[in-house]
């Protein structure tokens, strides 16, 4: 679904929580649940800063900042705080203990809608690095090497032909630049 409600500004967004902490409002759906609004140390999270940094860095696949706005107990979700959060896409987040899930597509949603329930998608840690090299990037990685181990041959072919010094280390025929190719093919395989 797409909001087509005005973008709220982060500042705001933190005005809103700050200035409304502590009280509860009533979500559409599912029955029963109730927003509880509050930023991050309202939260069981209030001491465990290393998952609060992880929610914006290691489970969505942009970096993004992440602003805590409360969190709902007596859901479905296998928790008993599901903490809603949102970022600069204004999209809403809640987050079980274990997984990051989508459970609005911006605020407007949740409270016209509520949190979706299951999640319109799920997260989980890492998973922006489940595929870090992607079939393309092993092919450009696989040319760069080739040409890097052309280059470094012609160079010091034209070196030692001329007897030139490298580094202050004389480069003494082309049997060892045989050898430092072949090193450098060994160290490519590992």
């Amino acid at each position: 679904k797409v909001c087509f409600s005005s973008q709220i500004p982060d500042v705001l967004v933190s005005k809103i929580v700050s200035e409304n902490r502590g009280k509860e409002m009533p979500l559409p759906y599912p029955d029963g649940p109730k927003l509880t609004v509050g930023p991050v140390e309202d939260t069981e999270y209030h001491d465990r800063p290393a998952v609060v940094n992880a929610w914006g860095k290691f489970y969505l696949p942009k970096t993004t900042k992440m602003e805590v706005i409360g969190y709902v107990e007596g859901t479905s979700y296998p928790c008993d705080q599901l903490v809603l959060m949102t970022c600069e896409d204004q999209k809403v987040y809640g987050f079980d203990g274990d997984e990051l899930h989508l459970v609005a597509s911006c605020l407007n949603h949740m409270f016209t809608e509520g949190i979706a329930d299951p999640a319109l998608q799920s997260y989980y840690h890492g998973e922006p690095f489940k595929d870090p090299l992607a079939p393309l990037d092993i092919n450009l990685i696989e040319h760069l090497w080739t040409t890097l181990q052309s280059l470094v041959w012609l160079m010091l072919t034209h070196l030692s032909t001329k007897r030139s010094k490298i580094f202050k280390v004389e480069v003494p025929s082309p049997s060892s630049l045989f050898h430092l190719l072949c090193s450098l093919q060994l160290f490519h395989k590992q």
